[in-house]
């Protein structure tokens, strides 16, 4: 491991000398691939940037732990995409009646097809460190960076931000 930290440190002295930044340097993309092949998965925490590692097992577990739980999560046998996609369709073409925005069903159309775009997240995990000593939890976060609904949550978003900057702060 010496010899390993030893010529990650000299490349990247190496590269600093010619002037070549690049986002990360040799010890870090050491760090990380050593991070890869290990058990262990960072989990970001709620203060100042910060991860802390657990097992995998851990994370299974506290995975297992937040989709056990009948209140936030109940199954489903079958997710109808057609019928999704006609409910967005009407959705669309009454916004577009009422706002008059032109073009707005063939955006959320658009997006509706994109083969990058989708329905389903990823559930990834915050850990919440500032409880006390011991009393760590874990907090769910939905990430969806590509929705099918994109085009309709934008324009709910814009709706609500307009409709909320109209009201004096109090």
């Amino acid at each position: 491991v010496n010899c390993a930290i030893h010529r990650a440190c000299i490349r990247g002295r190496s590269r600093c000398r010619r002037h070549v930044w690049g986002n990360m340097n040799e010890v870090e993309k050491w760090g990380l691939k050593l991070l890869r092949v290990s058990s262990w998965k960072p989990i970001p925490t709620d203060k100042h940037g910060g991860y802390v590692l657990v097992t995998q097992q851990q994370l299974a577990a506290v995975h297992n732990d937040i989709l056990s739980h009948p209140v936030w999560y109940q199954e489903h046998d079958d997710v109808n995409l057609e019928i999704m996609a006609l409910d967005v369709k009407k959705l669309a073409f009454n916004i577009q009646r009422v706002t008059e925005e032109t073009g707005f069903v063939q955006r959320a159309l658009h997006q509706w097809h994109l083969p990058s775009s989708s329905v389903f997240a990823q559930l990834q995990t915050l850990c919440k460190t500032h409880k006390e000593q011991g009393a760590i939890t874990h907090r769910n976060v939905h990430a969806l960076p590509n929705s099918k609904m994109a085009v309709l949550s934008q324009w709910v978003s814009r709706t609500l931000q307009q409709h909320l900057l109209s009201y004096p702060l109090i």
